[in-house]
């Protein structure tokens, strides 16, 4: 990839990183090649001590939905929504409607239903307010639309501050035409919901917020394609720029962080990650939704064949290892997929594709020595088969 189009990716990383709703997004493939068993390094320590992941005004990210006060409020199979305790997996309350999960507030959790923001109890999912119409098109979908020839992608950033919660709005719908290039409309608004009345008004779009600066050592890095591949892109936010190189050191091969104050540039320093790679050469390095962790994937060859895997999760602000996955089989489907960070827990979407006949969703917990906790269905996009002449079968 040439230096121009790593740079627009990396910008369109930087702009999406406060959404609390993720869009499905392809995978990436890790590479086959493998490391001669003597030279795997063993799974790094994990240090103890607390960190504190306080979820902000809007609520936590975590995979197919929003999470405070210990709880996850997730799109569940069938389109509702369920509420589930963090720490075991226990099923709180469900919505059977179909909604999509938003934001939170003060322990309560904000969804689209229909045509409205519904806030709900985080402890019973009792209706705390229903708001006025928010006004969405009627060819808007909140759910989403997935269809053979027409997929609709729908995407929400709130803002929660001064007893109002901010929406801003965007619907992509990809049409499929056959041996016609497919074409994407995207439509998009910002409304404000009064949270004590319901009250709805329409509010100017704007242009969203442009992305920071880069940093000019990372600029140069990525021009230079010095230590990076498609596999282990950095991530930026408003006050950090990170990246994870592969560097020489002392002869061997090593997972480094890398981290530039935003705006500025000043270098932070770097933090050697893992002394030696647990599996390929190349890590598969997946940033969380809040861009505040990173998960290290290193893919392991097994003799029964089945793919398997390590995941280490490291924090970025100070590079120590909060959590350690060895050598999990089918671990490699996690890879470049979604993950987030709590106290004990980490939460990792496991997706599954049958090209052109299906997709699953599962939601993995693990403590942080990487023993499975609790797991549970996600909603998950249909696959279709490929329309003639459109080219590989499109994700919905």
């Amino acid at each position: 990839m040439s230096g121009g189009a790593r740079l627009a990716s990396l910008l369109l990383i930087a702009g999406a990183a406060c959404a609390p709703v993720r869009v499905h997004r392809e995978r990436t493939t890790p590479p086959r090649e493998t490391v001669p068993p003597e030279l795997e390094g063993p799974p790094p320590a994990v240090e103890a001590g607390p960190f504190v992941r306080e979820a902000g005004p809007g609520g936590a990210s975590v995979p197919g939905g929003v999470a405070a006060a210990g709880t996850a409020l997730l799109r569940a199979v069938g389109r509702g929504l369920e509420a589930v305790r963090l720490r075991d997996g226990v099923l709180l309350w469900a919505v059977p409607a179909p909604a999509v999960p938003v934001g939170a507030i003060e322990g309560d959790f904000l969804s689209i239903e229909g045509d409205q923001l519904v806030r709900r109890r985080g402890a019973s999912g009792e209706v705390a307010l229903r708001s006025e119409p928010l006004g969405l098109p009627a060819s808007v979908s909140p759910e989403g639309r997935h269809q053979q020839r027409e997929t609709q992608e729908f995407d929400c950033e709130v803002e929660v501050a001064e007893g109002q919660a901010k929406l801003r709005w965007r619907a992509a719908t990809t049409h499929v035409f056959g041996m016609k290039p497919a074409e994407t409309e995207t439509v998009g608004g910002v409304v404000a919901v009064d949270l004590g009345t319901g009250r709805v008004e329409a509010r100017p779009a704007g242009a969203p917020a442009p992305p920071p600066p880069l940093p000019g050592e990372l600029r140069r890095l990525l021009d230079a394609q010095e230590g990076f591949s498609n596999l282990n892109p950095p991530a930026v936010t408003a006050t950090l720029a990170a990246a994870i190189r592969l560097e020489t050191r002392e002869g061997r091969r090593a997972a480094v962080l890398r981290r530039w104050e935003v705006p500025g540039g000043r270098d932070l320093g770097a933090i050697e990650l893992a002394g030696r790679p647990r599996g390929t050469g190349v890590p598969v390095v997946t940033w969380s939704l809040d861009r505040a962790f990173a998960a290290v994937g290193w893919h392991r060859a097994a003799s029964d064949g089945r793919p398997r895997g390590a995941l280490d999760f490291y924090e970025v602000e100070g590079g120590r290892c909060v959590a350690a996955i060895a050598d999990s089989v089918d671990i490699a489907s996690f890879f470049g997929g979604e993950f987030a960070v709590f106290p004990g827990v980490v939460l990792v979407a496991d997706d599954r594709f049958v090209a052109g006949r299906s997709h699953t969703r599962t939601l993995r917990a693990f403590d942080t020595a990487g023993s499975a906790l609790w797991e549970r269905p996600l909603w998950a996009p249909p696959e279709f088969p490929p329309v003639p002449g459109s080219g590989p079968p499109g994700r919905g």
